[in-house]
């Protein structure tokens, strides 16, 4: 529109729709956030479910064995990319952990029962 190469908008109807312009630009923009923000959940969620349905999978490939809680940890380990995962089932001489890896460890009975002691309130 004349006069080219100014910015000048002298018919009030221009203003208007300048405005309606920037007012559906700002909706539309918000709109499109709104909606990537969903599809970014969605994605999680479907990852998240793929890598349940994959250590289920794993789970019922698990033998009854002696080593069986070992195999669970390393395909809890593996399926979420974590570097240490520890089960701990409780035994006679207190609680033992079974891990992903190659190391166990056990707790003493005595260690596991023992509790911090209760702090008094003042008010």
């Amino acid at each position: 529109m004349p006069p080219v190469g100014t910015f000048t908008i002298a018919d009030p109807q221009n203003w208007v729709a300048l405005l309606v312009f920037l007012a559906v630009s700002v909706v539309a923009s918000n709109l499109s956030a709104s909606v990537r923000a969903r599809a970014r959940e969605a994605l999680g969620r479907r990852d998240e479910l793929s890598r349940l349905f994959d250590l289920s999978r794993d789970i019922l490939l698990i033998t009854e064995s002696a080593s069986a809680v070992t195999q669970l940890a390393g395909a809890i380990a593996r399926r979420f990319g974590l570097e240490w995962v520890g089960i701990c089932l409780p035994t006679a001489d207190g609680w033992h952990i079974h891990d992903a890896g190659t190391r166990t460890l056990t707790l003493a009975k005595e260690r596991s029962r023992r509790r911090p002691a209760r702090r008094e309130r003042r008010d």
